[in-house]
């Protein structure tokens, strides 16, 4: 979801429909920090205030979370980790807004670099959850453990990037596991 002066919109969606948590892109906000609004905290980080706003990513978590949350890392404009300790458990919210298609081959690879590079700090033993913009297309060929045929037949690069990324750190992308037909 986009924030973009759409705060109590997206906070009145969240509550109509029960979700604790929710990753935001292309927030154009500016800096990085932690504010309450309404029942929800709001972790972000954009660009430096010096800076024209774009890009932006965001995390909306549920106030009854709010005592679990353990770490917050700003690593971009594009990439936004928190830490919730969850009964004795760390799971690590990964909140990105990938680079379109249209940007270049070597923007996009960056952006993965970067996220590896948050994921390989993570111990083997704790959850990721990934979520947000990743701006790709992943087909519906299936790949072991990675992908499954419930998804759009069109992949693109940035998909090809995705399912590579996954593959290499055993993960999955959820939603082509749903037959929503």
């Amino acid at each position: 979801m986009s924030w973009n002066n759409k705060d109590q919109e997206i906070i009145n969606e969240l509550k109509s429909n029960n979700i604790d948590i929710c990753s935001i892109s292309e927030t154009k906000k500016k800096g990085k920090g932690k504010y309450e609004i309404d029942d929800y905290t709001l972790i972000y980080s954009g660009v430096s205030r010096d800076k024209r706003g774009h890009s932006g990513v965001g995390l909306l978590i549920d106030r009854k979370y709010k005592d679990h949350i353990e770490k917050e890392e700003y690593i971009s404009d594009r990439i936004l980790l928190v830490t919730l300790n969850v009964n004795k458990e760390n799971i690590h919210l990964i909140s990105v807004y990938a680079p379109d298609i249209s940007k270049d081959r070597a923007e996009r690879e960056s952006f993965y670099e970067e996220l590896q590079e948050a994921v390989d700090r993570i111990q083997a033993k704790d959850k990721i959850v990934i979520m947000g913009d990743l701006n790709a297309r992943v087909g519906n060929e299936p790949l072991g453990g990675v992908t499954q045929r419930f998804n759009e037949e069109v992949m693109n690069d940035n998909g090809d990037l995705l399912k590579a990324f996954c593959a290499v750190n055993a993960l999955r992308i959820n939603n082509t596991f749903l037959n929503t037909t």
